[in-house]
Order: structure tokens, then C-alpha cells, then sequence
């Protein structure tokens, strides 16, 4: 499994990076903010995202000046 974390790292961290210009090029108009259906759930997913990292325990990785 660790001799994958790298490019995991490197995929996850491009996918975050998509995401975000995603979201940040997209627009809404105010009086239709309730009415995304695309935004159904995303809070759901959001926290399973970070709750992903602490029960796979990688908030536990130990990094030094080296690695």
C-alpha cells in the first residue's frame, strides 16, 4: 500500500484542484439558490470525504525533514 501513496496523494490533490475550479467558475443566480439540484447531498459527501481520512488513520502518517 505505501509504495502507491504518492501517486494517490498526486490524484487526490488534481481531483481537489478540479473541483475547486469548478466551483469557482460557476455561478448562481440568487433568487434560484434553493433550486440547484446538483448541491443535493454534497454535505453528506463532504464529511464523508474527511472522515475518510481519520478512519483510514492517514491523519496518523508521520512526516520528518526527509519525508
Amino acid at each position: 500500500m505505501l509504495e502507491h501513496l504518492p501517486s494517490d496523494f498526486e490524484y487526490i490533490k488534481e481531483s481537489l484542484y478540479h473541483i475547486m475550479k469548478y466551483i469557482k467558475n460557476k455561478s448562481i443566480e440568487q433568487n434560484k439558490t434553493n433550486d440547484v439540484p446538483d448541491l443535493s447531498g454534497i454535505s453528506e459527501v463532504a464529511w464523508n470525504f474527511i472522515s475518510a481520512f481519520y478512519k483510514s488513520e492517514w491523519d496518523s502518517l508521520v512526516f520528518d525533514k526527509d519525508n
